[in-house]
C-alpha cells in the first residue's frame, strides 16, 4: 500500500509538468494561416542547364503543416535534333509541406509536389489564313494544345530564414521524378533531375 500511495503521489506531481511541456499538432484551437511564394529553380533538362519559374500558395495549419498548390514553367524551350521540334515544359500539382520549428530564425521545411505536366511543341504551327471575303474560318492546322503529358512527383528539402514576421527566404534542393513521357525524341530521363530551389515566402506564419 505504501508503494502504491508513493506511485500515486509521484504521478500526480509529474503528470501536469509533462502535459504542460508536450507540444502536439492536434490542439484544441486550430491555427489557420497562409502564404504565397514565387520560386526560381536552377535545374538541368535534356542535358542543358535552365531556369524554372513558378509559384505556390498554401494554407498553414498550426504553423507546421502546409497544404497548397504550385506550378512551374521552364524559362526557355527544350531544343532537340529535329528542327521541327521545340518543346515548352510546365507542370503543376498538390503540395504538402512540413515546417519544423517555424519560429526559429533558421529552420527546415520538407515538401512534396504530386501533379501533372505537359510538353508543347511550338516549332511547327501552321496557321490557316483568314479572309472575310471568301470564308469565315477561324481555326488553324497542326496545332495541339498539349502534345504530351506526364506525371510528376517532386520531393524538396529547404533551409528557411525568417527575415521578418511576414517574409521568409528559402534555399533548398529538389528532385523531379517524371513518368509517362511518350514523345520522341524526349524520354522520362531527359526531364528528370535535381534542382537548386530559391523560395520567397510572403504571408502570415
Amino acid at each position: 500500500m505504501r508503494r502504491l500511495a508513493l506511485y500515486c503521489i509521484i504521478y500526480s506531481i509529474t503528470f501536469p509538468v509533462i502535459a504542460e511541456e508536450t507540444e502536439t499538432f492536434l490542439r484544441e484551437k486550430l491555427e489557420i494561416k497562409g502564404f504565397g511564394s514565387p520560386i526560381v529553380k536552377l535545374t538541368k533538362v535534356h542535358n542543358e542547364f535552365d531556369l524554372m519559374i513558378g509559384a505556390r500558395g498554401a494554407v498553414l495549419l498550426n504553423r507546421a503543416l502546409a497544404i497548397g498548390i504550385g506550378g512551374y514553367s521552364l524559362a526557355s524551350s527544350i531544343h532537340v535534333s529535329d528542327p521541327q521540334s521545340n518543346f515548352e515544359m510546365e507542370y503543376a500539382g498538390l503540395i504538402l509541406e512540413l515546417v519544423f520549428p517555424s519560429d526559429k530564425l533558421v529552420h527546415l521545411s520538407a515538401s512534396t509536389l504530386i501533379g501533372w505536366g505537359s510538353l508543347n511543341n511550338t516549332a511547327n504551327r501552321n496557321w490557316m489564313t483568314y479572309d472575310p471575303y471568301y470564308d469565315d474560318r477561324h481555326s488553324y492546322a497542326n496545332y495541339n494544345l498539349v502534345d504530351d503529358s506526364f506525371m510528376v512527383i517532386e520531393p524538396e528539402l529547404d533551409f528557411e530564414l525568417n527575415m521578418t514576421t511576414f517574409f521568409r527566404l528559402g534555399l533548398g534542393i529538389s528532385y523531379r521524378y517524371i513518368s509517362g513521357v511518350d514523345l520522341m525524341p524526349l524520354t522520362n530521363a531527359d526531364l528528370r533531375g535535381l534542382a537548386t530551389v530559391f523560395t520567397f515566402k510572403v504571408g502570415k506564419f
